[in-house]
């Protein structure tokens, strides 16, 4: 016993100097988890829970809450009147400017912008300091499809740069079919498999309303499944629950299966401000929700006026960081009640 614990502080000092000297170089977490569990494969790198674990606890750190303007949306744009490809790229670059005028070079702002029609927001956010999110889901399809630019076998992740985050939304539901259950999941296994082989993170979007009735079990249900087939995101993005025990069982549920989740974000689907701060407001009690990502509250009037020509870049940009800040100021007020 003796000896381990002097193997023990020995790796404890060497794994706390920084800087990292090598991507396999372990962490102090990992360490310790491999002492205590023992060898299950000889050859470490196919030891699927380690390998999790020396990813997840090798990440680089996050500070504080995140705060993501979501503008990834595609058929809500292309369905506006007026819009074109063009214009809606050049709205969205509004709406990163939105974004930037009220993150004003601080941490704890990102946002999710797709490249077939917001590609020069998308790039221009690579050098600003926000997290970024990026989907992969081809919109409104059930069974899941992603975008083409993705690829037959995913390929297409090994061009995106590194700190993107792979975003998936998968309208699911415990009461799927199992035609409908294995199709998905199938398609999910496989964007995972890629973003973790292109060393990307996976943000998991799941809205199971849109599908069938919900009751306080159904998304800890839904969640449960994905870890059992061993889908693990970095973050989950979820539509605000309706009800403190939903809360409860959802976190419950990710706490047993993965300790190391980066965060869960929560959805705004169109919801008005007054409904969000509601909602805010029950999830920011659990400090694994990190913070929201919400789109159509912030632009969907202002995108649609535009649109129509009937407001200009400076009117579209001041309004939406006007409704964006308010909603910053109703997390951090939930927080900080929360937290009282």
């Amino acid at each position: 016993m003796a000896g381990r614990t002097q193997i023990r502080q020995c790796l404890r000092r060497l794994c706390g100097q920084p800087p990292r000297l090598h991507p396999a170089y372990p962490s102090w977490e990992e360490l310790q988890f491999f002492l205590a569990r023992g060898i299950r494969q000889k050859a470490l790198r196919q030891d699927s829970e380690l390998a999790r674990i020396h990813r997840a606890t090798n990440l680089h750190p996050l500070r504080g809450d995140l705060r993501a303007f979501a503008f990834d949306h595609r058929m809500q744009f292309e369905d506006m009147a007026g819009a074109t490809k063009e214009r809606i790229g050049a709205f969205k670059a509004l709406c990163l400017e939105a974004t930037r005028q009220v993150q004003d070079g601080r941490e704890g702002y990102g946002i999710l912008c797709d490249d077939r029609l917001g590609r020069p927001a998308l790039h221009a956010a690579s050098s600003s300091g926000l997290w970024v999110g990026r989907p992969a889901e081809l919109p409104g399809s059930r069974p899941l499809r992603l975008e083409p630019e993705l690829g037959a076998s995913n390929e297409g992740l090994v061009e995106w740069p590194a700190g993107q985050t792979v975003k998936v939304l998968c309208f699911c539901h415990p009461d799927d079919s199992p035609d409908m259950r294995a199709d998905q999941e199938a398609t999910v296994s496989r964007l995972y498999a890629a973003a973790r082989a292109n060393d990307l993170e996976f943000l998991l979007e799941i809205i199971p309303s849109k599908v069938a009735p919900v009751d306080d079990e159904t998304t800890a249900r839904l969640i449960a499944r994905w870890y059992e087939i061993g889908v693990y995101p970095d973050w989950w993005k979820l539509e605000p629950l309706k009800t403190d025990a939903a809360w409860e069982r959802t976190v419950k549920t990710i706490l047993e299966h993965d300790t190391y989740l980066r965060g869960i974000l929560v959805l705004g689907l169109d919801a008005p401000e007054a409904e969000l701060a509601a909602s805010f407001a029950k999830a920011a009690r659990h400090e694994l929700v990190r913070g929201f990502a919400v789109g159509r509250t912030i632009f969907a009037d202002v995108a649609k006026a535009w649109m129509a020509r009937e407001i200009g870049d400076e009117a579209a940009v001041t309004a939406m960081a006007d409704r964006y800040r308010s909603l910053c100021a109703l997390w951090d007020q939930s927080r900080k009640e929360a937290q009282a």
